[in-house]
């Protein structure tokens, strides 16, 4: 339930559920004759979604988080004892073909299998369970799946599928991390996403080297006029940047990261 309300809450956050929110009460302002707030709120929106939606700011918030880590070469990471490759790559199965696909975060699993091809490391600990519960495969378990068909063994796939979170991949990971005497690792994850999951991991007393992929920031080389030009996957950008600097304050506040 408490993962279940976190997502909820983070929602309403997002341009777009703060956005729905404020247009709710310029609904109810209007209807109560309060014509001045209604249009106060209603511009409010409407600037709202059109400023998060622009590239020019999507891009200048996922930088603040993307930068932080600059990517590297597969062949400039040493070798380790295992990589950690994090869930959050994968869209639920459908509900005939039970098949999962994999989605724009990919290349998270590309770049582990990437680094074991390499031999930069021995093992792959995936870390991802479902997150609302149930009994079906873990996205940890649908990982393994297309890390073996690029070439991966299965037995060197090590899987972490309890865990609903960035904080429970940390904590369940260490444990394995403990029982199986790493030392050293690799963590893979979103550019976007690693600030905070690196912290998370190292706060539980894992030492590992980033290896951040799948960035989303764009060039602002576009024309004027395009920076300042509002489209859906600008503003899915900049809610994703606005949940991780969230989860940075929510980690720090809990002590997590």
């Amino acid at each position: 339930m408490l993962i279940l309300v976190d997502k909820i809450l983070t929602q309403i956050a997002m341009p777009l559920g703060l956005g729905l929110l404020v247009l709710a009460f310029a609904v109810l302002a209007m209807f109560l004759g309060r014509r001045r707030q209604a249009l106060a709120a209603a511009m409010f929106v409407g600037l709202l979604i059109w400023a998060f939606s622009t590239p020019f700011l999507a891009n200048a918030l996922s930088r603040t988080l993307e930068e932080r880590i600059p990517a590297l070469p597969v062949d400039s990471y040493p070798v380790v004892d295992v990589v950690i490759l994090l869930g959050g790559a994968l869209s639920p199965p459908d509900s005939e073909a039970v098949l999962f696909e994999l989605h724009e975060a990919r290349d998270r699993v590309v770049q582990a299998a990437r680094l074991y091809r390499a031999g930069k490391a021995p093992r792959i600990l995936i870390a991802g369970g479902n997150v609302f519960g149930g009994d079906g495969i873990s996205e940890a378990s649908a990982i393994a799946d297309f890390l073996v068909f690029m070439g991966v063994g299965r037995d060197d796939i090590i899987l972490e599928s309890e865990s609903r979170n960035t904080r429970e991949n940390a904590v369940n990971s260490a444990a394995i991390w403990r029982s199986q005497g790493f030392d050293k690792g690799l963590l893979v994850t979103s550019a976007m996403h690693m600030p905070r999951a690196l912290a998370a991991f190292r706060k539980v007393g894992m030492d590992l080297i980033p290896v951040p992929i799948d960035y989303l920031s764009g060039e602002d080389d576009d024309p004027f006029p395009l920076l300042f030009l509002p489209n859906a996957a600008s503003l899915r950008v900049s809610s994703l940047a606005i949940k991780e600097w969230l989860g940075l304050l929510v980690y720090h506040w809990r002590g997590w990261g």
